[in-house]
């Protein structure tokens, strides 16, 4: 890790990166605090982050500058007594504000609406049903309360804040959960990951375990930059796993390395693509999503022209200069973009359920509606425009000669006969069109008159 390696990056069996994986990178590093770093805090519309840490201490983190300060809004603290050793997990559903704790009580205060009460929170239960710490806490739909124990049980229901289940899936302490959609996922002190699933009121089941081999200290759950799930495991070998997770099956993506575990985890503001991770040196790291490359499916070079035109499932059509290379014009058209072709000065989009049409020297646009999915393939023969679309159809456009036609084209045919959609059109000469399908066959069309 300090650059200085003897043997050479490739020959080196030890660790060069602090992680490995596409799709994010390492932002920041902050270190103020002396020992593990259990809880991190992103309140919304402030501008702060606060940390929790074994020594002692509270610290909130300026966004901007990434230095430490302190800034609150009112001066006002409160102490909530009750819990009986120490507080293990905190989670906030419901209007309540709940504590789980180390008798194996979960504590619950509500906001005192008395204006001349002592406290602005007052206890109003009391869960007891854990024979050991209670470790996490987690709110899930249907106001479900889901609490994991050293007893290895999982309990609760919010509304009542009566225990309305106990689910035994784990033979070591539970060490956290996250609800995700209609399911339940926990980790395990035993190495596995449970994904549970409610099969009828009041009744679930696990419907696939993961098992890590280093065990797993905590869960951890957000979308990356393609706004698909991933799933975050702390392991005991100072690693974090991020996995795409299906919910059945588990494909990893990448991996964070760390001196010591990480115990905290916490998710950015939404659309800014930021987590955060606290480890057992005190070390907070700040860590950002990369936006991962798209597939680029089709590239139009007109005649005559020194930009090069390239389509992308990322939705976007880009102009490029061919003398510099750089991108010179963006064209966000919300939809993916599977097949592209130039002819005069007209460039041709496919996309879902219509065809996009530019002219490059006038700067008309065009929507020509009428494919049913999407457009796959494009081609233009004997002044004919023609589109391979998910119906198993063939769209053509010819020009229309009328002046005063709402639309430079006019659609003259629909070609029916493939089963499934058409991905390839080919014209050859004797104006004979060719086309391959999903169906498995190749149909021709002996004229495109």
């Amino acid at each position: 890790m300090t650059e200085n390696c003897v043997h050479g990056d490739l020959r080196c069996p030890n660790l060069h990166s602090w992680f490995i994986g596409d799709g994010f990178s390492a932002l920041a590093k902050l270190h103020e605090h002396k020992k593990v770093v259990i809880g991190i805090a992103l309140p919304a519309g402030l501008d702060k982050l606060y940390s929790g840490s074994f020594d002692g201490t509270v610290r909130a983190w300026d966004c901007n500058t990434s230095r430490c300060a302190w800034n609150i809004q009112t001066s006002a603290d409160v102490t909530l007594d009750g819990p009986k050793g120490q507080v293990l997990s905190l989670n906030f559903g419901n209007d309540i504000l709940l504590a789980g704790a180390e008798d194996g009580v979960i504590y619950a205060w509500r906001g005192n609406s008395d204006p001349k009460a002592e406290s602005p929170f007052e206890l109003v239960a009391t869960l007891s049903g854990h024979t050991k710490p209670v470790v996490c806490l987690a709110i899930g739909c249907y106001k479900m309360l889901y609490s994991g124990s050293m007893d290895h049980s999982i309990k609760w229901d919010l509304d009542t804040l009566e225990c309305t289940m106990t689910l035994n899936g784990h033979t070591d302490t539970v060490t956290s959960l996250i609800c995700w959609e209609d399911y339940l996922l926990s980790s395990s002190s035993d190495c596995t990951v449970n994904v549970w699933v409610c099969i009828e009121e009041g009744t679930m089941k696990v419907t696939y375990t993961h098992t890590e081999e280093n065990g797993v200290l905590g869960l951890y759950g957000m979308t990356d930059a393609d706004v698909k799930p991933i799933l975050f495991c702390s392991c005991k070998d100072n690693s974090v796993l991020s996995y795409s997770a299906c919910l059945y099956w588990f494909l990893e993506k990448g991996r964070l390395f760390t001196r010591q575990e990480v115990r905290s985890f916490e998710i950015g503001p939404s659309g800014l693509g930021l987590f955060f991770t606290g480890d057992e040196t005190g070390l907070l790291n700040v860590w950002e999503w990369l936006e991962e490359p798209k597939v680029v499916t089709a590239i139009a070079p007109p005649t005559g022209s020194d930009k090069l035109y390239s389509g992308s499932i990322d939705g976007t059509v880009r102009a490029w200069d061919c003398n510099t290379g750089c991108c010179v014009n963006f064209i966000n058209l919300n939809s993916e973009v599977t097949s592209l072709i130039s002819e005069g000065p007209w460039i041709y989009a496919g996309l879902k359920n219509s065809v996009k049409a530019w002219n490059i020297q006038t700067g008309v646009d065009v929507t020509l509606d009428g494919p049913k999915g999407q457009v796959f393939s494009l081609n233009f023969g004997n002044d004919i425009l023609l589109a391979g679309a998910e119906d198993g159809v063939i769209y053509a456009w010819r020009g229309n000669s009328d002046p005063k036609a709402e639309s430079p084209f006019e659609l003259v045919a629909t070609l029916s006969g493939h089963t499934k959609p058409v991905v390839c059109l080919a014209i050859r000469c004797y104006k004979m069109l060719y086309s391959g399908s999903m169906d498995h066959s190749i149909k021709v069309v002996f004229s495109v008159n």
